[in-house]
């Protein structure tokens, strides 16, 4: 059963991953400096989007499972076991979110966002969505701190649920928890080279609304941010 859930959540992921990547592709190569700069926000937003998809999957995923297998054939179990059951879904997924939001969004920051301003694509992103990232980039560091805080309660729970030998309910959770901690350093630098870069491109970004009306109101928005900005 476990093998149909997940033969079906990863292609439904895969193919609205790549059906927003398109869209966001052609927003991006449009003729149209507004779509343009659409797609810049799209870039933008992409860790969002697929941390909110895999969420999505996530909770979809856990509880089909106890509905597929059966909630009769589950009756029998102690509390120990549901408990440790969606703690262990927490956990991951926290990690499933919060780990691809910080490697998509950095790459966003970093490269595709100036590679568009280099070639002459936008003239700069809106600094609202600039402030957005960080107030996103705070929500997922959450999460991804859950992750070996999660661990180390569940090798808790397991201890105190343990009717065997403590050894195999342990060292598992000890090597997810470790895990966590390390992939925590990963996400801090990121989250710290992301506002560095978000803090480059703010030097130039705009303060044209959403629903603007094109090209030329951003390029005189980034002109007066730049005059604003020069020294006098």
């Amino acid at each position: 059963m476990q093998w149909w859930i997940n033969g079906t959540a990863f292609p439904v992921g895969v193919a609205v991953g790549a059906w927003a990547a398109m869209r966001m592709e052609r927003m991006v190569h449009s003729d149209v400096p507004f779509n343009r700069l659409e797609g810049s926000r799209h870039v933008l937003m992409f860790g969002r989007f697929i941390s909110l998809l895999l969420l999505a999957l996530w909770v979809a995923s856990g509880l089909a499972f106890p509905i597929a297998v059966g909630w009769d054939k589950l009756s029998g179990m102690d509390a120990g076991f549901y408990v440790h059951f969606f703690l262990s879904l927490a956990l991951c997924g926290c990690g499933a979110t919060a780990y691809p939001y910080f490697l998509i969004t950095a790459m966003a920051t970093h490269y595709f966002i100036p590679a568009m301003m280099r070639r002459g694509a936008i003239v700069g992103p809106r600094r609202r969505d600039l402030k957005h990232v960080l107030k996103l980039n705070g929500i997922h560091l959450v999460a991804a701190a859950a992750v070996p805080m999660l661990g180390v309660l569940l090798i808790a729970i397991a201890l105190f649920f343990a009717e065997k030998s403590e050894e195999e309910h342990r060292w598992p959770l000890i090597v997810v928890s470790a895990g966590g901690l390390a992939w925590l350093a990963i996400v801090m630098s990121l989250k710290r080279m992301i506002e560095l870069d978000v803090a480059a491109l703010d030097q130039v970004a705009i303060d044209e609304p959403r629903h603007g009306s094109g090209g030329r109101s951003s390029r005189g928005s980034a002109g007066s941010s730049r005059r604003s900005a020069a020294p006098r």
